[in-house]
């Protein structure tokens, strides 16, 4: 049944001013929710594992928080040059990891 949907497919080059009942939409709309995705990875967890890691990047060397935070505390870039990176990068990549693990496992966050 499938293979005989794929041989008839065809592509549609005008269209019909035709309305789609909104039941027809609503059921377009579940099948793709219910639709399986590679090795069970659902999209909103790739978008919050890329939101969570990406957060580091709020914290570079030349980002207003950082350069009113040393101009408080009184270090220099060269100073706080360790700090920064274990907060831009290290914390950022560990959780990225962290997050991609639980969801292999399937827990949810």
């Amino acid at each position: 049944m499938i293979f005989e949907e794929i041989v008839k497919r065809h592509s549609v080059r005008t269209y019909s001013q035709k309305t789609v009942e909104d039941e027809k939409i609503r059921e377009i709309l579940e099948a793709g929710r219910l639709a399986p995705s590679a090795h069970n990875y659902q999209p909103w967890i790739l978008h919050r594992i890329a939101s969570v890691s990406s957060g580091g990047l709020d914290t570079l060397p030349h980002n207003g928080a950082v350069l009113t935070l040393l101009a408080v505390t009184g270090l220099t870039h060269k100073d706080s040059y360790k700090d920064i990176f274990v907060v831009s990068v290290v914390i950022p990549v560990i959780t990225g990891l962290i997050l991609v693990l639980l969801s292999t496992v399937g827990l949810n966050f």
